[in-house]
């Protein structure tokens, strides 16, 4: 338009169309990167207010202020008459009026407008064994203005317990000792704006202690190479896994829905290196270290080593009965000269009596 929306302004107020009629605050609520409509009709004439003066339409023509915070964020649908805006923050919250003039009357309703965060999805964890069929479940969620978080067996309307704070520096957490195993149940946070639900089935998210992993060898060095084999019973949820000790490096992992146990194999290049078999579910880990060289033996260099060792063995079993045997003959010779030495005696007394 030739006028400026200065012009305008002062046009409506020579004509005696600027007034107030101020009436009890509309609340309204709109959610972070939402928009909201004002829904006070301005049909020909009028203006959107912010402390300032944001917007005004004459004779049904639209024109947008220069207020940095809400430029290219307010528009004005002439069909509806209503003010949009878009784009929202939680800075937008506050009291706007909207003044509708028609002919020499004017009116300005309020608007008090609360902006929120969109609330987080929540997270359950469980953090203890299951006993006695039951399990510990525990609920967070990020808090936020107006955050509620609710416990809900499915099939239920009515909250198991509840819990809210106004202290916004820290998670609000909740948590919840379930009835028996089979109920599903659901975790929701909400807010005047947005609301997020998790469902956690007992029988699938409590979890016991993963057991200790066993580690054996299942090929001997060959060139300095050795294939182990991690093994551990399998329960709901758990994952074995080979890691390098230097760098803490995954290098394989396995998982399986099948009860029976889990088991992983390692080719090891380097005996010098150490490494760790490590099983893990959400409630725990169990870490065994692995020293390759305690493991296996390198069969070229390993074959002095094994003789011996075989020697060794030999001896140990032998020796006793080379000692049996020497001890059986030692005696069998004192035996036979004894029996000499009678018969010489024998020989001897008859000769004399003769």
């Amino acid at each position: 338009m030739a006028l400026s929306a200065a012009s305008l302004l002062l046009l409506l107020a020579a004509s005696g169309i600027i007034s107030s009629s101020p009436q009890s605050a509309v609340r309204l609520q709109g959610a972070v990167g939402g928009a909201v409509s004002l829904p006070a009709p301005v049909l020909d004439t009028g203006l959107l207010r912010y402390n300032v003066n944001v917007a005004l339409v004459f004779k049904r023509v639209f024109i947008e202020l220069n207020v940095t915070r809400f430029r290219g964020r307010v528009t004005w649908n002439s069909s509806t008459g209503h003010f949009h805006i878009t784009q929202l923050n939680t800075q937008d919250s506050g009291e706007y009026g909207v003044q509708n003039t028609e002919g020499n009357v004017s009116d300005t309703t309020v608007f008090q407008l609360t902006v929120y965060n969109n609330v987080s999805r929540p997270q359950v964890s469980n953090k203890t064994q299951v006993s006695a069929g039951s399990c510990p479940l525990l609920c967070s969620v990020a808090n936020g203005r107006e955050v509620t978080l609710s416990w809900y067996r499915e099939g239920e309307e009515k909250p198991l317990n509840h819990s809210s704070s106004p202290d916004l520096s820290t998670p609000l957490t909740l948590p919840l000792e379930t009835e028996g195993l089979s109920h599903s149940y659901s975790c929701v946070a909400t807010n005047p704006v947005s609301t997020e639900r998790v469902t956690v089935n007992p029988g699938e998210h409590c979890l016991g202690p993963v057991s200790s992993p066993q580690v054996s060898s299942v090929t001997q060095a060959s060139a300095g190479n050795c294939t182990l084999l991690c093994s551990v019973s399998n329960g709901r949820n758990v994952t074995l896994s080979w890691n390098r000790d230097t760098d803490d490096k995954t290098l394989k992992h396995t998982s399986s829905p099948d009860p029976n146990t889990l088991t992983v194999p390692l080719d090891i290049p380097d005996l010098s290196v150490s490494y760790s078999c490590v099983a893990t579910n959400r409630l725990s880990t169990e870490r065994v270290p692995v020293h390759p060289e305690e493991h296996c033996f390198n069969i070229d260099s390993g074959f002095s080593t094994l003789l011996y060792v075989k020697i060794g063995v030999i001896a140990v079993f032998v020796a006793p009965t080379v000692l049996a045997v020497l001890s059986v003959i030692r005696m069998t010779d004192d035996q036979r000269r004894l029996r000499e030495q009678r018969k010489g005696t024998s020989a001897f007394e008859m000769t004399s009596a003769q």
